[in-house]
């Protein structure tokens, strides 16, 4: 439901507002002048748009600090709890940029006037900000128990699962190193959860290739770079064993959106609405869209509308259903 944002605490908490144009420049005023909506901007960011020099905001009562890149440091340094975005003051090469940086700042996000194709209503809470629509933005599960509870879930099906699985990776690494030599295990760049990149593992499928060509050609189901062994591997995602050493590490989760190559996460980022918001969470070995089909060479934009999906109405027994599914999923595929 619709509400005003007001501030709970006695203390006004500490705001940092992105954004230096007419907008940002009204909205720090009113903070200033209304003690009651508990936030005290204590500077600006610019992001890509000229500061305001008159219009309906007027010049700025507080200072610009610096620049979209500089927030972590901005954040930690003056102690902010709220960051405040002006969507129409960021210029929108920067808007995707603010919001993936603010993934793992230690403070909420208040997004306001916030465009529609940026910010999916499932990814956010429906707020107003002295008279103005904002959406504040929840870039992780509902709380600690929820995160602890994924962990645990994690850890303890990981390990059994790992454990039953030695047999079949046994054959499986040599199936590969038969077929393709020295080099069983291929270890690749992805991003999983905040944005941050970790190292993938999984079986090697594909024909050794330069570097630079396997983190930026996009692999699609009659890749001439696949041999026979490689190909059934896929077709069964027993290629993805070795991933369990991923979920036991906390570089992964057992569920969760697919991780992505850098290239790709910054391609699709700018061309598919709510991408980004996939990182709200760990980089899983199976998810909700795979159980669905979407998979490999499919739909980007579906693909991350399911992922958020997920994400929004996670839940523990969920978690184990996508699972079971998977597993069913992979023995059909083999008995086919």
């Amino acid at each position: 439901a619709m509400r005003t944002y007001r501030c709970r605490r006695s203390r006004a908490r500490a705001a940092l507002i992105v954004g230096t144009g007419g907008m940002a420049a009204h909205l720090a005023r009113i903070l200033g002048e209304r003690g009651e909506l508990g936030l005290a901007a204590v500077g600006q960011v610019a992001a890509g748009i000229p500061a305001a020099e008159g219009g309906p905001g007027g010049r700025s009562v507080v200072p610009v600090l610096g620049e979209t890149a500089d927030l972590p440091s901005l954040v930690e340094r003056h102690g902010i709890d709220t960051l405040v975005v002006i969507a129409e003051d960021v210029h929108p090469n920067h808007l995707d940029t603010v919001l993936r940086i603010s993934f793992g700042l230690p403070c909420e996000t208040l997004l306001v006037q916030p465009p529609s194709d940026v910010v999916p209503i499932a990814a956010a809470r429906r707020d107003r900000l002295a008279g103005l629509p904002c959406a504040r933005v929840d870039w992780r599960l509902r709380g600690p128990s929820a995160r602890y509870a994924k962990r645990v879930l994690d850890l303890v099906a990981g390990s059994l699962l790992l454990c039953a699985a030695l047999p079949v990776i046994a054959v499986c690494a040599v199936a590969v190193r038969l077929e393709g030599g020295p080099g069983v295990v291929f270890r690749q760049r992805r991003i999983g959860l905040g944005g941050e990149e970790f190292v993938l593992l999984k079986f090697r499928t594909l024909r050794k290739v330069d570097e630079r060509e396997s983190d930026t050609r996009w692999t699609v189901r009659d890749d001439d770079r696949i041999g026979r062994v490689g190909r059934f591997l896929r077709a069964t995602s027993l290629d993805e064993l070795p991933q369990l050493w991923n979920v036991i590490r906390g570089d992964m989760s057992l569920v969760g959106p697919r991780p992505e190559r850098p290239h790709f996460v910054e391609q699709f980022s700018r061309s598919c609405p709510g991408y980004m918001l996939r990182h709200r969470v760990p980089a899983g070995m199976t998810g909700w869209a795979q159980i669905h089909g979407f998979r490999g060479d499919t739909s980007i934009e579906l693909r991350a509308r399911l992922d958020n999906h997920y994400i929004d109405h996670w839940s523990f027994s969920g978690d184990l259903k996508i699972l079971l599914l998977t597993v069913r999923a992979m023995i059909f595929r083999g008995a086919g």
